[in-house]
């Protein structure tokens, strides 16, 4: 009866041998493999990956805890790991050239971890969509300043300096890329407004919803079209400047958006 509820704690662990590069081998970026792989719940993907890293500690592992914080483990067995102040486990499945390719919690024995591919590693994500929209919000700042700057040159008491004006294969370019901004923040703020009542995009009705995500496409096919007179417009040889490459950069910038988006489920409507 005592050893039945009173058991002996666990023996203390040290670091296995080897113990660097088996470290090495399962640190990145996990997540549970029953999630949604085709609707816009993939998105969950971006905020719910688990980050396993190594320690300053020599052979500890760090392990994000499911309930917050960090859990600290270290191997019982090459690949097996224990909590050192508890009784969770983590185990790694390893292929045949020795890469880890799915891991277990016991806390979870129903679902698997995976690693994540690269290509829907937050690190690359989170950056090319809150940089991109720091871009477009100053593509719209920048263009209410030129309307400002058009109606005081259109006034007697306030006339603004004359410009130079770019040809006008850029100058389209330029207002197509504007409406692309404007389409990229406004699915910004609906999908902030969509989040504040997070059940109900899980429930429906999805009009909402579809709304929002009808904005990456609009926005996609604006930046298309300003590719399209940009690059006339660099054929015809008008001058612009800086402009062209002003233009050049917010054209890849909207291609990154569109990828990232459409990586997420989240360029057009997949439910």
């Amino acid at each position: 009866v005592l050893d039945q509820y009173f058991p002996q704690p666990p023996p203390t662990l040290e670091p296995l041998e080897g113990w660097e590069e088996r470290v090495a081998a399962v640190s990145g970026t996990w997540r549970f493999n029953r999630a949604s792989y085709t609707t816009f719940q993939k998105a969950v993907g971006l905020v719910s990956g688990l980050r396993i890293q190594p320690a300053q500690d020599e052979g500890v592992l760090l392990v994000p805890h499911l309930m917050g914080g960090e859990m600290r483990m270290m191997e019982e067995e090459p690949f097996l790991f224990r909590e050192l102040t508890g009784e969770t486990r983590l185990a790694f499945r390893m292929d045949e050239e020795g890469r880890a390719t799915h891991a277990f919690l016991s806390p979870l024995p129903m679902m698997a971890l995976e690693r994540a591919h690269w290509s829907t590693l937050p690190a690359i994500h989170l950056p090319i969509l809150a940089g991109g929209l720091v871009l477009f919000v100053g593509v719209l700042l920048a263009g209410a300043g030129r309307l400002v700057r058009g109606i005081r040159r259109g006034s007697s008491r306030f006339p603004a300096p004359p410009r130079p004006e770019p040809g006008p294969g850029l100058r389209r370019a330029r207002h197509l890329l504007v409406g692309t901004a404007a389409s990229y923040v406004a699915f910004a703020v609906g999908a902030v407004v969509l989040l504040s009542d997070p059940w109900a995009i899980l429930s429906g009705p999805f009009t909402g919803l579809r709304a929002v995500l009808a904005l990456p496409v609009l926005a996609s096919l604006l930046a298309m079209a300003a590719a399209w007179w940009w690059l006339k417009g660099i054929r015809r040889g008008e001058e612009g400047g800086w402009l062209r490459w002003r233009i050049g950069a917010m054209v890849a910038v909207s291609g990154l958006m569109a990828w990232s988006l459409h990586t997420w489920n989240l360029l057009g409507w997949k439910f």
